[in-house]
């Protein structure tokens, strides 16, 4: 038998009773998966983490939709344009849809506002809890709608574990913004029920805190839209962009804004959609070089051989600028916020896909910008040529304002600020001393609390009237072999219907029916109410395309009802009256040169690199007007659409061949020989063409003959073609355009 010391027998027994409490422990462990040690782990904890988790997850998404609608996730109804709008339409919207994005403008121009038109501020409020779409009220918004779709989802996470009672329809959370943080707090009564062990919980409160990243950038955007609503800093900016890209001499470059060339006879024309893809370019390539000093900007990267180039740093110096000191409301009263700018950058993007109106003037149609040759015969002929160009835009300016990567790196959040820009004859609109009202009390939206357009105002009777399109799409026509028209007419879809209250407030009434609720009538009827107290009311009914409706001088009254009818001539015959709306029809179009308004026509002649236009423009609708190009090869396959109205038609040919006007004396003195590179063939310019609805129905083609000028072999024929020209009004009054 072996003795063992008292030691290691003590030595021993710490041995097992460190086995066992192992061991024990390891049991314990083993067994207890549902028993909670700690109060963390309760059921109830579980569930709250889950909560709050969502509550955090949802409101990064909130700030960031909001940062990437530009402060506008939520909004009124507003009209929105993007690169297929068409352009005559582009001042009428009130922001961007960029690729599904919408973003409306904090500050435009509104050219139906007042009597002269007036720039609006559009700014969101920040934390005001009366304004519905504040952004406070916009991160609640988004919570409330997205909190249980997107993540609580009935807690079907849990459904294995826990039967969860509480009402999904009483999510109603609590947002407050500081100038660091962000509280959410959400009070949602949960009864937690655990399946295996039947014991319930009860928990309602949650609360969760994200950094505030709106609080900066909305500060520097709302800076920047003061700047520019005070200084049209921007168009500044374009304008002296543009101009190193403006020479009389080239016509890949931009027409300058004036120019003028002695002994020069210049015919050479702009193609004023060239001129605008070029324009939109130059603006898109340069627009970053617009920065904020204020601002973490970034310097110009040049070639090391330009860096120490006075003229190349200058040229970049120009558009870097502080330009915010002046225009901040920070600046002074809080110069800490002002002082965080810093800390961002400010990226300034015009894509040229962005939708742009853009206008050459004096030009033919928006189609083509011509120089102005001038010959002065009095005694010695003098040739001379003047160039002006008018320039008018309207297109939108995004900025896109981030923290520094140095400062968030890895933070994909930005702020999106979109501008409308507004250039007209050469200079920012709000120069125009013709306007007729003090800039410096420009109108905010988000202050203005008129009610003229809610739906609850409209109180006036009932306003009816029937719209139907006579020619169907363009396609509907008198055929004599079976004497009755081919279809019948049709209704309307989709016109808007808006109404403008005193010039104030343009509302908008909705859309028409194909047809209408009274399919029987073959007409869309429309029905609606307006507001009161509106006098004088101008009713508008438009639709791209078609002829526009206008009623003006309305005054609606509560509880008159008011019919918009036709006179008798257009009564149908189951006694429905209707107004006509038609769409534009397509004609074949024959263009023909004529010596004189009594000489016979002949087509253009092969040889002489001949190019003309014709242009048709709808004098009561901007947006309709048919612009045709043509030449020797494609002359015999024209078509040109239109609807009835009153147009104005102007049309001309050039030729492009060059030709000699040799020397000759006169008055004795010698005229040296001139090389002409081109020469205006043909034109025509009609100030008043009507054309009626029965043009439309009973005719197929349109013939439209031009005076033929010639090309002058001599001074004393070009003196001859230069007064031809000047009475070309008085000539083509004898050739006004027939249908047949």
């Amino acid at each position: 038998m072996i003795k063992l010391s008292k030691k290691a027998q003590i030595g021993i027994f710490i041995i097992l009773a460190t086995i066992l409490v192992i061991a024990g422990i390891s049991v314990f462990i083993y067994n207890s998966e549902n028993i909670s040690l700690f109060q963390d782990e309760k059921s109830s904890y579980k569930i709250k983490t889950f909560v709050e988790s969502c509550l955090d997850a949802q409101t990064k998404k909130a700030i960031n939709e909001i940062g990437l609608h530009g402060g506008w996730l939520y909004h009124n109804e507003l009209k929105f344009a993007d690169k297929n709008t068409n352009r005559y339409l582009i001042s009428k919207m009130r922001g961007m849809n960029n690729f599904g994005v919408e973003l409306p403008y904090w500050f435009y121009y509104d050219s139906n506002s007042g009597d002269k038109g007036e720039f609006k501020l559009n700014i969101p409020s920040y934390d005001d809890k009366s304004d519905k779409y504040s952004l406070v009220n916009q991160v609640k918004l988004y919570l409330d709608e997205n909190l249980e779709k997107n993540c609580i989802k009935n807690f079907k996470d849990f459904e294995n574990s826990y039967n969860i009672v509480y009402e999904p329809k009483k999510i109603n959370t609590n947002v407050e913004f500081d100038e660091n943080n962000i509280f959410v707090s959400l009070d949602l009564p949960l009864e937690i029920n655990e399946i295996n062990t039947n014991n319930t919980e009860y928990i309602e409160k949650f609360t969760v805190k994200k950094k505030n990243k709106l609080f900066i950038p909305y500060n520097i955007a709302k800076d920047i839209v003061l700047t520019e609503s005070k200084n049209s800093f921007l168009e500044r900016a374009f304008i002296n962009i543009i101009t190193p890209y403006q020479n009389s001499n080239r016509r890949d470059l931009l027409p300058p804004f004036y120019d003028f060339k002695f002994n020069k006879y210049d015919m050479n024309f702009w193609d004023v959609r060239k001129v605008e893809k070029m324009y939109k370019r130059i603006i898109s390539a340069n627009v970053h070089l617009i920065q904020f000093m204020n601002s973490d900007y970034s310097e110009p990267r040049l070639p090391e051989n330009l860096k120490n180039d006075e003229f190349v740093n200058a040229v970049y110096g120009i558009y870097k600028k502080d330009y915010l000191s002046d225009n901040s409301a920070n600046i002074k009263d809080k110069p800490e916020i002002f002082n965080e700018y810093k800390n961002y950058k400010i990226k300034l993007k015009y894509e040229p896909f962005y939708p742009t109106f853009f206008s050459l003037a004096p030009s033919y149609g928006d189609i083509i910008l011509m120089p102005r040759p001038e010959m002065i015969t009095n005694f010695i002929p003098m040739f001379f040529t003047e160039y002006t160009s008018v320039y008018e835009v309207t297109m939108p300016l995004l900025f896109e304002i981030k923290e520094s990567s140095k400062y968030s790196y890895n933070d994909k959040f930005v702020f999106n600020l979109l501008l409308e820009t507004n250039i007209d004859y050469n200079a920012p609109l709000a120069n125009k001393k013709d306007f007729g009202f003090d800039l410096s009390k420009i109108k905010n939206l988000n202050s203005e609390k008129t009610l003229i357009c809610d739906p609850s105002q409209f109180v006036s009777g009932y306003y009816s009237l029937n719209i139907s399109d006579p020619l169907v799409g363009g396609t509907r026509y008198f055929d004599s072999q079976i004497g009755e028209y081919n279809k019948p007419i049709s209704g309307i879809e989709d016109a808007i219907v808006t109404f403008d209250c005193k010039g104030i407030n343009t509302c908008y009434l909705g859309k028409s029916e194909l047809n209408g609720e009274y399919t029987n009538l073959n007409v869309s009827r429309l029905k609606f109410r307006l507001p009161i107290d509106c006098y004088p009311g101008t009713l508008k009914i438009s639709k791209f395309g078609y002829k526009t409706l206008k009623f003006e001088n309305l005054d609606p009254k509560e509880g008159v009802d008011v019919s918009l009818i036709r006179d008798q001539k257009h009564v149908k015959t189951n006694g429905e009256y209707y107004w006509n709306m038609e769409s534009l029809k397509t004609f074949k179009l024959n263009v023909k040169l004529v010596n004189d308004f009594l000489g016979n026509p002949s087509s253009l002649k092969s040889g002489l690199n001949l190019t003309g236009f014709l242009i048709f423009e709808n004098k009561a609708n901007e947006d309709l007007i048919q612009v045709v190009k043509f030449n020797e090869t494609n002359q015999y396959n024209l078509t040109v659409k239109l609807v009835s109205g009153n147009y104005s038609v102007t049309g001309f040919v050039i030729t492009e061949k060059p030709f000699i006007i040799p020397s000759q004396r006169i008055h004795g003195e010698t005229i040296p020989q001139i090389n002409m590179s081109s020469w205006i063939y043909g034109s025509l310019e009609l100030d008043n063409f009507e054309i009626t609805l029965d043009d439309l129905l009973y005719s197929k083609e349109i013939t439209t003959n031009l005076i033929q000028f010639g090309v002058p072999s001599s001074f004393d024929d070009l003196n001859a073609l230069s007064e031809k020209f000047k009475n070309i009004k008085s000539y083509s009054e004898h050739l006004k355009p027939r249908f047949n």
